[in-house]
């Protein structure tokens, strides 16, 4: 049974402002993501990719168009909605770590998965995620202390858990 698709778009357009000329991100994108697709979003520094991202995310408003999460339109969606709706179900690899420098990486994972709702003490399939990712020995370094591809293997992890329901828990990364 096909619940439809994950993530719609339709017409996409945002616009930033740098100074007195606007600068257009996304120009007319349409995109249809069904449950279990797979997919990558490629191009050049500048083309869109993370504002494509930050919108599907929940996390900026478009100029034009619409963007939806399964059946939920995020235009009509409140703030606290689209948080409800980012904490459940979009899992995301920011280009700079976002890790808390004062913490160590097995606590950035903690916090992560606590404001996500899973529980902070992660199952042996999550330890063996981090076994795997080459991280499990280093959990109790503080970010400074470990290297940027160290970073960004604790970043990622943050956001791993099971599935949910059919559909897929997680829909979409977003990486460099």
């Amino acid at each position: 049974m096909n619940s439809g698709p994950i993530i719609e778009t339709r017409d996409l357009r945002k616009t930033y402002r740098v100074g007195k000329v606007d600068v257009p991100a996304l120009r007319g994108v349409d995109l249809t993501v069904q449950p279990g697709e797979f997919l990558a979003i490629v191009g050049p520094s500048g083309s869109g990719k993370s504002t494509l991202f930050h919108i599907i995310g929940g996390l900026t408003p478009t100029d034009l168009g619409r963007s939806a999460r399964g059946r939920q339109d995020l235009a009509a969606m409140t703030e606290a909605g689209r948080t409800r709706l980012r904490k459940r179900t979009v899992a995301f690899v920011f280009q700079k770590f976002n890790l808390l420098p004062n913490l160590t990486a097995r606590d950035n994972i903690a916090v992560a998965r606590h404001i996500g709702g899973f529980d902070s003490k992660p199952e042996a399939s999550f330890e063996e995620v981090l076994r795997l990712l080459g991280i499990a020995n280093r959990l109790d370094h503080k970010p400074s202390e470990l290297s940027g591809g160290e970073q960004q293997r604790v970043a990622s992890p943050r956001d791993c858990e099971p599935p949910r329901h059919s559909a897929g828990r997680r829909a979409y990364r977003q990486s460099r």
